[in-house]
């Protein structure tokens, strides 16, 4: 969990999504799927939404 927390910290709690270009490398070159990152990036973005379920019950 600290990569998460850095990667928040680094980009100002604004991660964005990485070009899809950067994602197609990185998937190559850690032998991992496109598909894969690309859905880790997705839940990322939206850290909030996921913060905001902890309340409901």
């Amino acid at each position: 969990m600290f990569f998460v927390k850095k990667r928040k910290e680094i980009s100002n709690n604004n991660p964005g999504f990485p070009l899809l270009e950067d994602i197609s490398l990185w998937a190559e070159k850690f032998d991992l799927y496109e598909d894969l990152l690309r859905s880790i990036f997705g839940v990322l973005e939206k850290d909030d939404h996921y913060h905001s379920m902890k309340y409901i019950t």
